[in-house]
């Protein structure tokens, strides 16, 4: 008993503590008012109340869904932002879930599959996961497609060759769990690979070129490289439209400025007006085009001149050049004659493997320069040589995503280190992984989980009915 309650029984001569212990204490305390317990029973009832309105009214206007969101859709699925029925077909997987039924998700698969059609990942896989297993929407408008944790690649690819059907295999790599752990050197830069392509080309004699002393032997070169002292590598190589991968190598845009296939007149002409006309024709090339389509383009075009410029001697008709169902003429004969003369001088420079320079520092650049005959071929009634496919590949990663955008920042020979000295074209000049890794690592300057490279449908788009695009998976047997 406190102090001050022994004293008040001690004024009052009320005895002896306890003994009158229920005077001073009082048990009914628990039945008498109190404001804070009459206001909380019409607080919560409020509140209540309150909490359902604002239920009834989110759920009943479609504008005011996004108030349950756990965060904005992503931008491919905008459109859909007021029409959540057009993903979620299945009622009630929420509460299913809270109460332990089975694991299912408001979104099937069948809903994905109605917009996005194309086959599923891997036919070899044991079992196929559900698209929102990866793809979790809700999450932000980047999220959906370039965020997914790496635990769901590495579920399966941590021991790929248990999650494959018995008796199936495949050529992927079996166990991948870290980018900079056990990820496998990349393809291309493996030990004894080398370059495929059939064409003679070396990265070190074009880097290390003297371009001022090119141009003072062939003056067309100051349009196009009027003021680099040497050549760089985005004089070839540009990206492409999306600013990912390099654009292909065209011979008339990359090429042709120092590669020319020039056609000349051979021999002495007997007219000495005759030359400047001479000079003018050999300013326009050859096609780069099939050898069968070189030598008709020749051959129409000195036609052409020894008609034009009267070279027989004999005033040529309009319609003078040869055709099936006329019989020719003097002027026909001999036009056709010199024109087949000169074709054939001609095509003994281009479809050579050598090079010609004149006092005048003319230079004829013929096919075999650069490109190499198909040895298996066999020989063509024409005469011509068969050149093979060059066989440049357009992607050398086609399970894997870049983009060169990103890398700006950086020079390419931080990258393609080997290209300065490359003087052979079986060269691979990609840079191996443990250059990507010192940029791509954990707490490094770059991201490395598995979409920053990859994609889990390996696809190509290709342009499908209605204006839509249809996904064609690249199966891996």
């Amino acid at each position: 008993m406190l102090a001050a309650q022994q004293k008040d029984f001690d004024e009052k001569g009320s005895g002896n503590y306890p003994r009158d212990f229920a005077r001073w204490y009082q048990l009914d305390y628990f039945r008498r008012p109190r404001m804070l317990k009459t206001r909380r029973f019409y607080l919560t009832l409020a509140v209540t109340v309150l909490t359902i309105l604002v239920c009834l009214v989110t759920v009943l206007n479609a504008r005011l869904h996004s108030i349950h969101e756990a965060a904005p859709v992503s931008k491919a699925h905008a459109g859909f932002n007021l029409q959540c029925a057009s993903c979620h077909d299945r009622s009630w997987q929420p509460l299913a879930r809270l109460c332990g039924f089975a694991e299912t998700s408001s979104v099937s698969d069948q809903a994905c599959g109605s917009c996005h059609q194309g086959p599923i990942h891997q036919a070899a896989a044991l079992e196929q996961p559900a698209c929102v297993a990866c793809h979790r929407e809700h999450q932000g408008q980047s999220h959906l497609a370039t965020q997914v944790a790496d635990r769901q690649c590495t579920a399966c690819h941590a021991n790929l060759a248990r999650h494959l059907i018995p008796e199936k295999t495949s050529t992927f790599h079996n166990t991948v769990t870290n980018f900079n752990v056990d990820h496998p050197e990349f393809k291309p830069s493996s030990s004894g690979k080398v370059d495929e392509a059939k064409l003679r080309f070396t990265h070190a004699d074009h880097l290390n070129l003297d371009l001022a002393a090119l141009r003072k032997q062939h003056p067309h070169l100051e349009t196009k490289y009027a003021k680099t002292a040497n050549l760089d590598c985005a004089d070839c190589h540009q990206v492409d439209s999306q600013r990912r991968y390099m654009a292909p190598i065209k011979y008339e845009e990359h090429c042709a400025a120092c590669h020319q296939l020039t056609v000349t007149i051979l021999g002495d002409l007997a007219d000495a007006k005759l030359k400047p006309l001479a000079t003018e024709f050999r300013r326009q090339p050859a096609p780069h085009q099939e050898p069968a389509v070189v030598r008709a383009v020749l051959r129409d075009r000195f036609v052409q001149f020894a008609q034009t410029n009267k070279l027989v001697g004999i005033e040529a008709k309009a319609d003078a050049r040869p055709v099936p169902w006329r019989k020719p003429t003097d002027i026909d004969s001999q036009a056709w004659a010199w024109a087949t003369s000169q074709v054939q001088a001609n095509e003994a420079l281009l479809f050579t493997n050598r090079q010609w320079l004149k006092a005048n520092d003319q230079q004829f650049a013929q096919c075999n320069h650069c490109h190499m005959e198909a040895k298996s071929a066999p020989p063509r009634l024409d005469g011509l040589p068969t050149y093979a496919p060059t066989k440049i590949p357009a992607r050398w990663y086609p399970h894997s995503v870049f983009k060169h955008d990103a890398h700006r920042m950086m020079r390419c020979d931080q990258c393609h280190d080997k290209a300065a000295t490359s003087r052979t074209t079986p060269d691979i000049l990609l840079p191996s992984l443990q250059l990507c890794q010192q940029c791509h690592k954990t707490g490094g300057l770059a991201r490395n989980d598995c979409v920053e490279c990859h994609l889990y449908h390996d696809h190509k788009l290709e342009r499908g009915p209605r204006k839509r695009f249809k996904i064609d998976a690249l199966m891996s047997k």
